[in-house]
């Protein structure tokens, strides 16, 4: 069994479980549970834990997280269980340079977005629903909640990431002093599996929309999920790949994309908040999902993809030490 919990007592003499993330062999699990021996670690774990709980009575789980703790030094003992959650107490490490430069080099692209194409790909029909405050955009104005979205979308994004790299999924995750993010020629290098994924995905909306929907048009916001996530992947994704954590960003895509969905379905597009220019869509739509473009389910895994990459490329530069044109030319 792979995966440990850590028992936590806190004054009153309550046990709180939690699962840590590391993995250990299981001849070493059994040499640390009821292996032959003296158990003299055992015994006095047992023994500490007894006079803090005053003598309750424990479950079996509880014995044998107990019996574990025993053996394993690595586990961090402090009691923060008073303290309140989710606060940097777990030794959880968060780079606050790597977080900014991240959200300042990703928002630009949202803003970009609206700035020069809000009014060629979207309809913001229900005006009622907004502040009424209009921002600036190629085209007449929009909302600007429209700025306000793209920005918070990437933090949410970038933060659930963090969240699961760093705490949920740490035993998966490259340590930020580890070699493997320092070492290193030069961040920027070509990946032509990436190249040939755009251009394929641009020519099949292209080819859809000719072939299939009878209105003319271009298929413009899908070519421009598919450049603002494949575009920094062709670039860097070979010197992302070694730090991603895989596991992390699969369970971030999976939470940010199910969230979005039915946000957009139950109140976005049902009440008008905003709508879709169909000159600039694939022209395919999920008639159960009050019509929804196909783009809007590509577009949090096109953000969700490049912000990851972006976010390990600016952590490997900062463990290099290199300056910014030293560390992407070499």
């Amino acid at each position: 069994m792979p995966i440990l919990c850590n028992p936590r007592i806190d004054s009153g003499g309550h046990f709180h479980d939690r699962f840590i993330a590391r993995q250990f062999a299981s001849h070493e699990l059994s040499a640390g549970i009821g292996h032959a021996g003296d158990g003299r670690s055992s015994r006095s774990t047992d023994a500490s834990y007894d006079a803090r709980t005053h003598g309750r009575r424990r479950t079996g789980a509880q014995r044998l997280c107990l019996r574990v703790h025993g053996q394993l030094t690595a586990v961090h003992r402090s009691d923060p269980c008073h303290r309140p959650w989710l606060v940097p107490l777990e030794g959880v490490k968060i780079s606050k340079r790597a977080f900014g430069l991240t959200i300042g080099i990703l928002f630009p692209l949202g803003a970009g977005l609206d700035f020069f194409f809000a009014r060629r790909f979207f309809t913001f029909p229900n005006s009622g629903a907004t502040l009424g405050i209009t921002a600036p955009a190629l085209g007449g104005g929009v909302p600007i909640e429209e700025y306000a979205f793209y920005f918070t979308g990437f933090v949410a994004v970038l933060l659930i990431y963090i969240w699961m790299d760093e705490y949920w999924l740490a035993a998966y995750s490259i340590p930020s002093d580890a070699k493997e993010r320092a070492q290193f020629d030069r961040l920027l290098r070509f990946h032509p599996q990436s190249l040939a994924w755009a251009v394929a995905l641009i020519s099949a909306a292209i080819w859809y929309r000719w072939e299939f929907v009878t209105k003319p048009g271009f298929p413009g916001y899908f070519t421009f999920l598919v450049v603002g996530a494949l575009g920094p992947s062709a670039a860097l994704l070979p010197s992302a790949m070694p730090v991603i954590n895989w596991r992390a960003l699969s369970l971030t895509l999976f939470i940010i994309l199910l969230t979005s969905l039915l946000w957009e379905v139950t109140l976005a597009v049902p009440y008008g908040w905003w709508g879709f220019q169909d000159a600039a869509m694939v022209g395919v739509r999920i008639t159960a999902w009050s019509r929804l473009p196909i783009e809007e389910v590509c577009v949090w895994i096109s953000v969700t993809y490049a912000t990851v990459i972006a976010y390990e490329i600016v952590r490997r530069w900062q463990a290099s030490g290199k300056r910014a044109r030293h560390a992407l030319m070499g």
